[in-house]
């Protein structure tokens, strides 16, 4: 997929009010090539061929009888996108489903999605889409994708701007942050063309930038998803872009994030939101670590650690967590407990052999100068440079310009100094979607 192709549509339709007419001899053309049929047997008895041919090439723009007779050969439905005419029914259907999503009610978005597949004027194969990515269900579904990607210049603009949020969630989901935010970003410039706000799209967005290490950009848009969740009252999603706001803001302001987080919390917990609450909770034991406040930390997560959780790459993060936690306090006993406690789980995790590797190299550093700094250059330095960890990126420089600076390799040291205090100091405002 290119995303520069979901662009060129988007500013097209932004700069060009009459779009669809433009679209509409394309489409036509399309169909009837994918029909096997000749452009003769198509138009006999509706208008003449080099008529026909116009239309098809854009030259002209067709009455509504010529379409409705025209589609009817080709025995299609006349697309949504190409009609006058509001369907209130299907729009009443539309809405009560992405409601149903926006508050998380199972039972209703089970039942409007029957109703959405019964309704013909809907785009059946778009909203099967949107509920396979809010499920997770990502099998077989690459055909799908392929089909409505194919098809996105002759969505309307609705259908159109929620295509481009689920396929960045599709590339959330599938933790690809920078294709994510691409089309995020796209799904925004078409929403403000539209003038209506959908927070969720702001959430999304706010997500996949802050996992791009984009925190002032993420704070911005995480603070107003925030704000529209709260006056719609939809107090899951309220915590939840609160709690990411929070999480930005550790880095600059801790103080204030634990208070977030603690606002967040007193909210989980009067609404029995357990799951986010656990998930805020290690966060916040995150940023106590972060200020240095090592027994607020632990405490959070040996309470954590205590429980099982069904989704195994939390429990996974939790115990990570605890490892590094002991090593700060140089408790290598205790580290090396918990890292032995989750080699012999097998709890999967997108970076489970990473991790195993870089704390198994802490635990047992090899003897060898040479095989250290391999290591460094060849699997822990492309990790943090993958993941956009610019933290963990400098500090790694940091280590290998010391590993250098001990063996007397002063040059070698020097540039991984500059190297850290180039990461160190890059503007996180930078766009790079």
């Amino acid at each position: 997929m290119n995303s520069s192709i979901s662009e060129r549509i988007v500013f097209y339709r932004i700069n060009h009010k009459n779009y669809q007419a433009n679209f509409i001899g394309e489409y036509i053309k399309k169909e009837r090539i994918k029909q096997g049929l000749k452009q003769e047997l198509v138009c006999k008895g509706i208008c003449s061929v080099s008529y026909y041919s116009r239309i098809e090439n854009n030259k002209v723009n067709p009455s509504e009888t010529y379409i409705n007779k025209i589609f009817k050969k080709l025995n299609k439905p006349v697309p949504k996108c190409f009609k006058n005419e509001n369907d209130d029914e299907s729009n009443k259907i539309s809405k009560q489903f992405l409601d149903a999503l926006e508050f998380r009610n199972q039972v209703q978005i089970e039942k409007v999605f029957g109703e959405v597949l019964n309704n013909d004027n809907l785009n059946k194969k778009l909203y099967e889409f949107i509920y396979k990515v809010y499920h997770k269900e990502l099998f077989d579904i690459d055909k799908l994708l392929k089909y409505l990607y194919a098809e996105q210049n002759f969505m309307t603009n609705e259908e159109l701007l929620l295509f481009l949020e689920y396929l960045g969630l599709y590339c959330i989901i599938k933790r690809d942050y920078i294709m994510a935010s691409k089309y995020l970003k796209c799904a925004i410039t078409l929403q403000n063309h539209m003038r209506i706000e959908r927070p969720s799209l702001f959430y999304r967005y706010a997500y996949a930038l802050s996992r791009l290490n984009q925190l002032h950009l993420s704070i911005v848009y995480s603070w107003k998803a925030s704000e529209i969740y709260q006056r719609n009252h939809n107090l899951y999603y309220y915590v939840c872009t609160r709690a990411l706001m929070a999480e930005g803001l550790a880095k600059f302001l801790p103080e204030c994030s634990i208070s977030i987080f603690h606002e967040c919390l007193q909210i989980s917990n009067c609404t029995n939101l357990q799951e986010l609450e656990y998930r805020i909770k290690l966060l916040l034991a995150q940023t106590y670590k972060r200020l240095n406040n090592y027994e607020q930390s632990e405490k959070i997560l040996k309470e954590l650690s205590l429980q099982l959780f069904e989704d195994n790459s939390f429990n996974f993060d939790i115990h990570l967590e605890l490892i590094d936690l002991y090593l700060k306090l140089n408790d290598y006993e205790t580290a090396r407990y918990y890292y032995d406690y989750i080699k012999k789980n097998d709890w999967q995790h997108p970076y489970r052999d990473f991790y195993l590797k870089y704390y198994h190299y802490s635990f047992n550093k090899p003897q060898s100068t040479n095989e250290i700094i391999k290591f460094y250059y060849t699997t822990i330095i492309p990790f943090f440079q993958n993941s956009f960890n610019q933290e963990m990126l400098v500090k790694s420089y940091l280590e290998l310009a010391t590993i250098y600076e001990n063996n007397g390799y002063y040059q070698e040291s020097l540039e991984q100094y500059k190297k850290a205090w180039e990461y160190l100091n890059r503007d996180r405002n930078i766009n790079i979607v």
